[in-house]
């Protein structure tokens, strides 16, 4: 019976264990971007990505994505240069877990951006296939500005939700 008692725990632990894992993803809270007014009337594409710093030195670029965790968001810039990212559950995939959220800023009217690293290699991306991805003319990875938001560096990722929305001032906080 104590046998049976152990074997039925084994169980739901094996069982419930994958609840536990899915209830601890990362919640990006709410962020809010003020002084944007040079970009007012443009897109800001919202990336939430696995990645490291960056070996190669090209300006623009610190950080070298090793995948695309979700689909990207693209807000539109008001008239007022304010936008809001809503908060968003950032889903792990196999050992790549969101650090950082990068943001680029394009046309309004822009096809949809791909993220392309220093080095031309190009992160694998939810939205299409890699060899999709790979065979993508240039204009895919054309944009305005860019800028690297660390999940260290801002209060950004907290497992409840809880946390404060984060509000980053284009000018200070991501040298635009």
């Amino acid at each position: 019976m104590r046998n049976l008692f152990r074997t039925a725990r084994k169980l739901a632990l094996v069982l419930l264990f994958p609840l536990g894992v899915m209830a601890a993803e990362p919640v990006v809270n709410e962020v809010r971007i003020v002084n944007l007014k040079r970009f007012a009337g443009m897109a800001l594409n919202v990336f939430y990505v696995s990645g490291m710093p960056a070996f190669l030195g090209v300006a623009g670029q610190s950080l070298s994505i090793r995948q695309v965790q979700t689909d990207p968001v693209r807000l539109a810039i008001d008239a007022n240069g304010e936008v809001v990212i809503p908060a968003r559950i950032v889903p792990r995939s196999g050992f790549s877990v969101f650090n950082n959220m990068v943001l680029v800023v394009t046309k309004v009217g822009a096809p949809p951006v791909f993220m392309k690293n220093a080095d031309g290699s190009r992160p694998p991306d939810p939205r299409m296939p890699q060899t999709a991805i790979a065979s993508l003319p240039a204009q895919h990875f054309q944009f305005d500005r860019m800028a690297v938001v660390g999940a260290t560096r801002f209060p950004l990722i907290s497992n409840t939700g809880t946390s404060q929305p984060l509000v980053l001032d284009a000018a200070r906080d991501l040298n635009w």
